[in-house]
């Protein structure tokens, strides 16, 4: 039961003894509580159980969130995004803007 992040970082090519290899700056992330965990030890009750919280985001919605905090960071600048298969779905593509020459 560890901590579940998602974390945007940016990448930074590394010296030019090491020309493969690039660096991996977090400049930002979120913090994912998943529905399940929260309830832990609530009584399961249905009369006593509260109801779901209406401001509860997905890690998706998380990664979306942070892409467009960074991207307004720097408005005049193409981002170039690489995301596990947890967080590259059609929910966060579909947010996304096309750059020049992308298309989904």
């Amino acid at each position: 039961m560890g901590h579940d992040w998602v974390v945007l970082f940016l990448l930074l090519p590394a010296p030019k003894r090491a020309p493969s290899k690039v660096f991996a700056l977090p400049v930002g992330g979120r913090l994912y509580r998943n529905r399940h965990g929260l309830a832990k030890g609530r009584p399961k009750d249905k009369a006593t159980r509260r109801p779901a919280d209406p401001n509860h985001r997905t890690r998706p919605q998380l990664l979306v969130e942070l892409l467009a905090l960074f991207a307004a960071w720097f408005p005049d600048r193409q981002v170039v995004v690489s995301a596990d298969s947890a967080c590259g779905g059609k929910s966060v593509l579909q947010k996304l803007p096309l750059g020049r020459g992308d298309r989904l």
